[in-house]
């Protein structure tokens, strides 16, 4: 890095300041030099060359999560790309996990500009950016749902703004209401799948009937027929793919789920994962079956998720799941955990993986935590992190 030159100049990062100038003395030299830092860094890996072999462009995609309040956090991310030259051709997509709007407890029209003044900052966008769904995405959480939005609702205002930005994102044209879809990186051979677990925005009545009136204090984990059968068509990949599932919140069983379709869908991931068959069954208030069979496929597969603004990595009945954050955890009990709406600076966690090798890192922009003693997940006293081994599908 040393013959690159940064391209900041006092007056860009004035546009900085305002959300920092409470936080350090001198916000615009902070700013630097997390930018700095972090580019040097990412750089570092993004771009290796070894035995004087080149390899091919890594896979890297920039993963943001739980923005809640500060939902601008995308504008700067860009701003990052485009202000440096270095960083052209780098990253090929922001793929988000969730909860980038923070909608509770609003009318649809204060949704409705929400969605639409949080995807504007995506017409800037060098690269694509998709997001699936977070629970407070779905303008239902809380104790209010006078202004409960529908599927329709989060199709149109939500989903629909970024299958508009990216004709490439495929979603179920069989149903007009889908929230899921998915993007492929073919040169990387890589199939990234965006997931709907709130398929069910509303409780059941004792009879079975949808009430958008209830009074519950999460959105509900729940999938479709419709969206498990079409996922069971997008695994259908080429026996060399490797697949990311990218949700908002574990794939694990979770009590609350909607006729137990949490076990549902990871009875067709595990099945993915182990070449093998499945054949899974809803439960009350619920009543369909779901079969497949990927005996040909890769069984490679990851999942990236957010919601408990953390850095973690789990297996999940042997499936590999990270989960990752957007602001630096300079709070809360744990070093690797930022606790809801503290992000006193910008970061991000990227995906990076190389098809050569077969391997992928997890990079970071930004700081992991400001307590600089405990921070040295990489032995960097200034708490910029990364996972220094390699993970694989």
């Amino acid at each position: 890095m040393a013959d690159k030159q940064l391209s900041y100049t006092a007056e860009e990062l004035d546009t900085h300041k305002s959300r920092l100038e409470t936080l350090e003395v001198d916000p615009a030299t902070w700013q630097w030099y997390i930018r700095n830092r972090s580019t040097e860094k990412i750089l570092g890996y993004v771009n290796r060359i070894s035995g004087g072999v080149t390899f091919l462009p890594r896979l890297n995609l920039i993963n943001l999560a739980d923005c809640n309040d500060d939902n601008t956090i995308l504008s700067r991310m860009i701003n990052w790309i485009n202000l440096e030259p270095v960083l052209e051709g780098v990253f090929q997509a922001f793929a988000m996990v969730g909860d980038i709007i923070s909608a509770t407890q609003t009318t649809k029209a204060a949704y409705a500009a929400a969605c639409a003044a949080f995807w504007a900052q995506a017409e800037d966008s060098p690269i694509p950016v998709f997001c699936c769904m977070g629970n407070h995405d779905c303008n239902h959480d809380g104790t209010n749902n006078d202004y409960y939005c529908d599927k329709s609702d989060h199709r149109q205002y939500f989903i629909q703004p970024m299958l508009d930005l990216d004709e490439t994102l495929v979603s179920d044209v069989a149903n007009d209401d889908a929230c899921y879809f998915y993007k492929d990186f073919s040169t990387h051979q890589t199939r990234v799948i965006c997931l709907d677990q709130y398929d069910f925005p509303y409780t059941y009545d004792g009879e079975g009937n949808p009430d958008y009136t209830a009074k519950q204090t999460s959105a509900n984990i729940g999938y479709s027929e419709a969206q498990l059968n079409w996922l069971v068509t997008a695994l259908d990949v080429a026996d060399d793919w490797n697949i990311i599932i990218i949700c908002h919140e574990s794939i694990a069983e979770n009590a609350n789920a909607v006729g137990g379709t949490d076990d549902c869908l990871l009875a067709i991931l595990t099945a993915y994962q182990n070449q093998t068959t499945v054949n899974t069954t809803a439960t009350s208030p619920l009543s369909y079956n779901i079969t497949g069979d990927f005996s040909s496929n890769s069984g490679k597969i990851i999942v990236i998720k957010g919601h408990t603004h953390e850095f973690k990595k789990e297996t999940i009945s042997g499936i590999k799941q990270y989960t990752i954050l957007c602001g630096d955890s300079f709070t809360g009990a744990s070093k690797y955990l930022r606790i809801e709406d503290s992000i006193s600076s910008d970061a991000a966690d990227i995906f990076s993986y190389d098809i050569d090798l077969d391997n992928f890192y997890f990079l970071r922009y930004g700081i992991i935590n400001r307590r600089w003693a405990d921070a040295g997940l990489d032995g960097d006293a200034n708490g910029f992190h990364y996972i220094d081994t390699s993970e694989t599908f």
